[in-house]
């Protein structure tokens, strides 16, 4: 029996962030093939929204007990990242848009941190932002911000 808790720790976070955003701001789950145009976004399970070919969508590691241990602590980052670009030269919008938006979803998921018991006998889930990048040109200001959704579970 497959026990990792990553699969089902996934498939719940892609409606745990779908149910926390308006529906105006897609949530696609791994990179897309076109660069989606929509002025704001999130992709569940990407590093990198610019990368073409694969795009680490989860990295973590198991802590196994003795020798035909019963159980074992899984630990992971589901990979995700927050895009918006807002069409005028003003980055501090695009910030202040990114920390709402991106807010939404931390709330969510301090109700929900268990991951709708994606997690076995227990676990918890919380958000951790790892880089923003920002650029301004003349198109406007964009914001690529990278976060992870950090997951311990014990199986």
């Amino acid at each position: 029996m497959f026990t990792s808790r990553i699969f089902p720790a996934y498939i719940s976070l892609l409606s745990v962030v779908r149910a926390a955003v308006p529906t105006t701001v897609p949530v696609y789950s791994g990179p897309q093939a076109v660069f989606p145009t929509a002025r704001e976004f999130f992709i569940i399970g990407c590093n990198d929204p610019l990368a073409s070919g694969m795009s680490l969508a989860v990295e973590g590691s198991s802590d196994w007990g003795a020798l035909g241990a019963q159980s074992r602590t899984e630990l992971f980052g589901i990979k995700c990242v927050y895009v918006t670009w807002n069409g005028d030269a003003d980055v501090d919008a695009a910030m202040s848009t990114a920390a709402a938006t991106i807010g939404l979803v931390e709330t969510a998921l301090r109700g929900n941190v268990d991951l709708t018991q994606s997690f076995g006998r227990s676990g918890w889930a919380g958000l951790s932002i790892t880089q923003v990048q920002a650029t301004q040109d003349t198109a406007g200001a964009a914001l690529h911000c990278m976060f992870d959704i950090v997951c311990s579970a014990r199986i």
